[in-house]
Order: structure tokens, then sequence, then C-alpha cells
């Protein structure tokens, strides 16, 4: 199939950003702690953005306009280059960091799975926590197709330069409860 071989840049790309990534965790704090997801102790300094509520853009799924940034917003180091293979690659970082915010991050992770399932937005179910954010975002045309239809990313600045407070709130604020309700549209009793 075309697609798996597209597909499989992005995989290769994330694996190479996870690895740098980690090797930047280890080297600034030897323990990553619950209480510092948020903030991932990078040694670049970090810039938040997400895409902006503009007039005209694309709801064909969730006519709330704020969930394309409750969904969308990314966080990176600043004067990241920036496209969609690496918006991509930054948010299955986010999504990974929401998962391991979570009290279970293991239960969390059944449960959004099961929840992408019943939205028919379910492809393969990851191997380990670890493989969570590339599996259900970067590996799963399903969900490209929803972040497509929500408009997400909508356009991309050329690289990451600053920090949106308003991106920062969001992504320091958003549960991934609230991230799926927003991808979804719907209401949980989660």
């Amino acid at each position: 199939m075309q697609t798996q071989g597209y597909l499989d840049g992005y995989s290769d790309a994330y694996v190479q950003l996870k690895s740098k990534t980690q090797a930047h965790l280890n080297s600034c704090r030897p323990v990553l702690k619950k209480e510092n997801v948020a903030n991932q102790g990078y040694c670049a300094e970090l810039v938040a953005w997400m895409p902006a509520i503009e007039l005209g853009s694309p709801r064909f799924v969730n006519p709330w306009k704020e969930a394309r940034q409750i969904v969308g917003a990314i966080q990176g180091a600043k004067g990241q280059n920036l496209d969609g293979d690496i918006y991509l690659i930054l948010l299955a970082d986010r999504f990974d960091r929401m998962l391991a915010a979570e009290d279970d991050p293991e239960t969390a992770l059944d449960e959004t799975f099961s929840w992408l399932e019943s939205e028919g937005l379910a492809e393969n179910f990851p191997e380990s926590l670890e493989e969570a954010g590339r599996e259900l975002i970067i590996g799963n045309q399903l969900i490209q197709e929803r972040l497509y239809l929500m408009g997400i990313p909508g356009r991309l600045p050329a690289n990451l330069t600053y920090s949106d407070p308003q991106a920062d709130k969001v992504l320091s604020e958003t549960t991934l409860t609230q991230w799926m309700i927003a991808l979804c549209n719907k209401a949980s009793d989660r």
C-alpha cells in the first residue's frame, strides 16, 4: 500500500526525535516525575504554538471553534523548523505527555483506545506506552483524517520562534480526557 511507505517516514522521524528528546531529558534531569510532565525539562527553550481561530476555518467535524486549539496545541524547541511531518511528531509527543500525566497511564491508554474505537478512529493498539503517540497519531490515518477535517494544523509557521501564552495555557490545563472530548466532539462522563 502506498500510504504505508509515507507513514514509515513519520515513524522513522518520530523515533529519531523521541531518541534525541530522551537523550536531552536524561542529560538535563535524571528522573521524570509526574508533576514535571508538563515541563519536560528540556535543555532548549520550549515554545508553545496552536492553530489560530480563523473565520472560515474548517469545522466539518466539530463546530466548537476552540476544539482546534485544544487538540492542535503543540510544544517544541525554540527555532524548531515546522512542517506537517514535524507537527504530527510534536502532537504525538504531546499525546504521550498527557498520557504520562494520568494517574494510571496504562488504564488511560486502554480507555482512550476504547473511546477511539467507539468513534471509528482506532487502528492498531500500541504495543507499549512509549509507542502510544506514534501509533495513535502518526500511524493512524483515521486520526489524521479527523485532524484534517478539524482544520488542524491549519497554517503552520516556518519555525517556532516565540511562545504563545494562550497555547501555553492550553497545554498546561488540558487533560487527556478534555483532549479526547475536543477530538471526538462528545461530552463524557469519564
